[in-house]
């Protein structure tokens, strides 16, 4: 009994990692698309949705942020750093 529930606890945080990484792509699809077009990036302009609210809680429970709003451009560096450092890239 203890093995299935140690199983599901397992399967359940990887399916928390797997829609976390969707988010981060999905989140930085337009930071992506504005750099390969050469468009100006520093005033988020680029960007066409609201990043997910759990994305945002995420990183200010990490990185020990006061809030983030996606609205300047210090926010997707801090989700690209997070992003490769949780991917163990160098």
């Amino acid at each position: 009994m203890r093995h299935l529930r140690d199983n599901n606890i397992l399967i359940s945080e990887s399916k928390k990692k797997r829609r976390l990484i969707y988010k981060y792509i999905y989140t930085l699809k337009y930071l992506r698309n504005a750099l390969a077009h050469n468009y100006m990036i520093f005033d988020t302009s680029f960007r066409n949705i609201n990043p997910n609210k759990s994305i945002k809680l995420y990183l200010q429970k990490k990185m020990e942020l006061l809030y983030t709003n996606f609205k300047t451009i210090s926010d997707y560096i801090i989700l690209i750093d997070d992003f490769i450092s949780s991917q163990k890239i160098t």
